[in-house]
């Protein structure tokens, strides 16, 4: 059976969001509206690192929204003029490459003879049916889908449904940014280690991860938005709370989405502080909030954190 073509290009197009669902997976009880993104901004997503002679930055990312990115604060601004190397999680171009589209696909669909029917629960299933006629789709076409590329399709059609767009991302804003002005663009993990963080999944977190998000679909905007609202703000609290409501009940996942992300990673930007001449590093913001954050285990290796 192939994949119909408005969701192969919808289940591709996954491939730029998918990062997202890391601070998705459960449920924001946070009404819409309720951070403050008025005025101007006291502090910024960003933070400088220090240590001896070695400056960088570290920009939050939401990686994507409704509207393209106008003007960001000064501070944010001078970071990046500031900054001869720009690092992004992964080269943000290979995600539709043809050759890596065909292994998503490859990866992603099961084998001739099995069906999604077989790999989730009957309670996950029953959701499914629901949900995607809720959507005025039919199951069957996803009949094929491995667990956790159904629910990184539905996410991704859901997400363009509403008006968020990854084009608009703030790291594609910067990487396209970062190309035309010639920086030296690192990297700090291949598409294939992103692919993997889903590949790898057991049956157990597939199932879970795909009844997690039919849930979620409902609540999908609300969630977004108390996101970028939280960024804008600089309320690295609020997000940092906002995370850990999502993986509650869910540290398996937690530990591999971002703890064991962000100890590999500290590892290539304590390398990077090292070069010659300042380093933006952007990644997604839940990698910056909370215990296990990227700057808390900086600090703990002798830098001086400010935020911006």
């Amino acid at each position: 059976m192939r994949m119909p073509g408005s969701v192969k290009r919808r289940t591709l197009r996954a491939y730029a969001v998918f990062t997202f669902l890391v601070a998705l997976w459960t449920p924001i009880n946070v009404a819409y509206g309720q951070q403050s993104s008025q005025g101007k901004t006291e502090k910024n997503f960003l933070w400088s690192v220090e240590r001896g002679k070695s400056t960088m930055y570290l920009l939050g990312s939401i990686h994507l929204l409704p509207t393209e990115l106008i003007a960001l604060d000064e501070a944010i601004e001078a970071g990046y003029s500031d900054s001869k190397i720009i690092a992004f999680e992964t080269n943000i171009d290979g995600l539709s490459d043809p050759a890596f589209e065909a292994k998503v696909t490859s990866l992603g669909l099961l084998p001739a003879g099995q069906t999604l029917e077989q790999h989730v629960s009957k309670q996950t299933y029953a959701l499914l049916q629901q949900k995607v006629g809720e959507l005025g789709l039919q199951v069957e076409i996803f009949n094929q889908f491995k667990p956790w590329l159904c629910a990184l399709t539905l996410t991704s059609m859901e997400l363009q449904r509403l008006g968020f767009n990854p084009n608009y991302g703030i790291d594609r804003f910067f990487f396209d940014r970062a190309k035309q002005d010639g920086k030296d663009i690192r990297f700090l993990e291949t598409i294939d280690d992103q692919l993997g963080l889903f590949t790898e999944m057991n049956g157990q977190e597939e199932d879970s991860f795909l009844a997690k998000v039919l849930q979620d679909l409902g609540t999908m905007r609300v969630k977004v938005i108390d996101m970028i609202n939280a960024w804008k703000s600089g309320d690295s609290n609020k997000l940092a709370s906002m995370v850990k409501m999502e993986f509650e009940g869910y540290p398996e996942v937690y530990a591999k989405m971002l703890v064991e992300r962000n100890q590999k990673w500290v590892k290539q930007i304590e390398d990077l502080s090292k070069q010659n001449g300042h380093t933006l590093v952007v990644v997604g913001a839940a990698h910056l909030v909370g215990d296990d954050s990227i700057l808390e285990l900086l600090k703990r290796k002798g830098f001086e954190v400010e935020q911006r």
